[in-house]
């Protein structure tokens, strides 16, 4: 089995109805119907500091095993 997400942004507002369709040529298709009853936007991550973090690590990471190895 695999799996396959995809996200979309829409501009919607509570009390619009929004209909999904989703085709599959395994499983067929399937088709839901929202409704938003309410608005709250997710928070954002900033990616800059995150993936200086991340390279920082690696780096650290990289050095100790090169450092051991010796």
């Amino acid at each position: 089995m695999s799996v396959f997400s995809y996200d979309y942004n829409i501009s919607a507002v509570v009390g619009d109805t929004l209909r999904v369709k989703a085709s599959c040529n395994q499983d067929g298709t399937i088709i839901e119907t929202l409704t938003i009853q309410s608005v709250n936007p997710t928070e954002s991550v900033p990616a800059y500091p995150v993936c200086v973090t991340l390279a920082g690590l690696s780096i650290l990471a990289i050095v100790s095993v090169l450092t051991r190895r010796r």
